[in-house]
């Protein structure tokens, strides 16, 4: 939702500076994002923070979803929008950002962390622009594509959340472990 979040704020505000107040705003959340999420994630297991950004961010496109299909445009309308992109940025900010970044650098065993970390972080890369352009293919019918990412985010949440070992105060043998057990 991040890189195409300007189309969302030139309907939202109807304003030449909706670009400017579109990333005045995100830009905000991510820095609060990121403030929140600096003392969690040594503090808690990252399938824990994992679970809570992945699924906040999958309940936020489905509720994005709905408010696309069922409310009429106006300033409600675009109140509850903005509302919803902040707490997807701070789901996101929690978790997909940060988490799945942090994991690629701790699962892998030393002498595959650089050949398998970018692995990980191209295909974290390739959903973002897949959804980057994708989107604008969705104009008019924008319930239809965050339902889409909703469930893209779910399916693909569900699949992290079952292979992904447990990495906070683990060592890289008890890591190795986990993993040789798929």
């Amino acid at each position: 939702m991040l890189t195409y979040a300007s189309l969302i704020f030139s309907d939202v505000f109807a304003s030449s500076y909706s670009g400017i107040y579109g990333s005045m705003i995100i830009g905000a959340t991510n820095t609060l994002g990121v403030v929140i999420a600096i003392p969690l994630i040594q503090r808690i297991k990252r399938k824990t923070i994992l679970s809570i950004g992945l699924f906040g961010t999958v309940l936020t496109n489905i509720t994005l979803s709905i408010v696309f299909s069922i409310m009429k445009d106006g300033d409600a309308k675009n109140n509850v929008i903005i509302s919803i992109f902040v707490l997807f940025t701070l789901f996101y900010q929690l978790a997909p950002g940060p988490v799945i970044l942090i994991l690629c650098g701790e699962i892998f065993p030393k002498e595959f962390k650089v050949k398998y970390g970018a692995v990980g972080f191209g295909f974290n890369w390739s959903w973002n622009i897949l959804v980057v352009f994708t989107y604008k293919y969705f104009s008019g019918v924008e319930y239809i594509v965050h339902a889409l990412y909703a469930a893209i985010t779910f399916v693909l949440s569900a699949i992290l959340l079952f292979l992904v070992p447990e990495t906070l105060n683990k060592k890289q043998n008890e890591i190795n472990r986990q993993i040789q057990k798929w």
